[in-house]
């Protein structure tokens, strides 16, 4: 056994120098358990974005109705009644045998004073007298319908007087004390043909 060793030793002597050099620099990677190979860093995530905060803007304010001053005493217009709705209108017309009158005109077509054609004054209890007259305007649509019209006083009925084509019907309504006054129009239900449409037109409206 010592004769094999000795001779290894002589062996291992005898190789060239520049080879032993080289298996001496020559550099091995560190042993890594195996238990530790399968690792692997997470890769990093980046922070989720959060929306960015929403913020409420104010709402609008609530509207409200325009004021309407009370009408002066004297004529009145379109203009001076209290909100009076679009079916509305000011122009001239034809009643009977009086021609180009200014007036202010409306549809009716509806038997039921539930659904009556409305005009409203705010008097602010200021007045003793309206004045106006009505008739149906010679082109309306229906020349066999009898117009109705009520005019109330603070939820109180004044005066009410059937109105036919070709007619004219003046009236004059005591408003002392009173603060709302309508006009009411819509067709005389007792007509058995009731249900037309007919134009009906108010003109010289006056307050005193």
């Amino acid at each position: 056994m010592s004769l094999q060793l000795q001779s290894l030793s002589l062996a291992a002597a005898d190789r060239p120098r520049h080879l032993l050099r080289s298996l001496q620099l020559r550099s091995y990677p560190p042993l890594i358990p195996r238990s530790l190979r399968r690792l692997r860093p997470h890769p990093q995530t980046e922070d989720p974005v959060s929306p960015a905060p929403v913020t409420a803007t104010p709402s609008d304010p609530p509207t409200t109705d325009e004021s309407v001053p009370p009408p002066t005493a004297g004529p009145l217009a379109l203009a001076d009644f209290f909100h009076p709705s679009s079916s509305w209108v000011e122009g001239r017309y034809g009643i009977a045998s009086k021609q180009n009158i200014s007036g202010i005109s409306s549809i009716v077509d509806s038997c039921s004073d539930s659904y009556a054609v409305s005009l409203e004054l705010r008097l602010a209890n200021n007045f003793q007298k309206l004045s106006f007259t009505v008739g149906q305007d010679n082109n309306s649509n229906s020349s066999d319908q009898t117009l109705i019209v009520r005019v109330t006083g603070n939820n109180k009925q004044i005066e009410v007087h059937p109105v036919p084509f070709n007619t004219l019907q003046k009236f004059e309504i005591p408003v002392s004390g009173v603060n709302a006054t309508t006009i009411e129009m819509y067709l005389d239900n007792s007509n058995s043909n009731c249900g037309g449409r007919v134009n009906a037109v108010l003109y010289d409206v006056e307050l005193q």
